[in-house]
């Protein structure tokens, strides 16, 4: 019971840090992007805690990074990977990504 207590308390942590990381993002792609890949993977933890104690019917997913799913693994790790990247990323604002458009220099190329 403690157990099942402890690893639903670091999903919540984790749901806790995206949110945050979303909040604290710079661009609005950022922000989409930190959603979009972070709340599934709490929303299938969810869902695999469900079907463990029959409230849902079995769906054959795996508990993300508990569970050794083939791809299910690589693809966790690769979403975490871009929110960690999102989260890194707080000084680049989309005035200083739109200053950086390598068309510029085609544009002076042109000229």
């Amino acid at each position: 019971m403690a157990g099942a207590v402890v690893v639903i308390f670091i999903y919540f942590l984790l749901l806790f840090r995206i949110l945050i990381t979303a909040k604290k993002a710079t661009t609005i792609f950022a922000t989409l992007l930190v959603i979009g890949v972070g709340i599934p993977i709490v929303f299938q933890a969810m869902i695999n805690m469900a079907v463990a104690v029959n409230i849902l019917p079995v769906t054959g997913q795996t508990l993300p990074l508990i569970s050794s799913g083939g791809t299910s693994i690589w693809m966790t790790c690769f979403a975490l990977g871009m929110i960690l990247s999102v989260s890194a990323s707080k000084n680049e604002t989309e005035e200083t990504i739109l200053d950086d458009n390598p068309l510029d220099i085609l544009h002076e190329t042109l000229d």
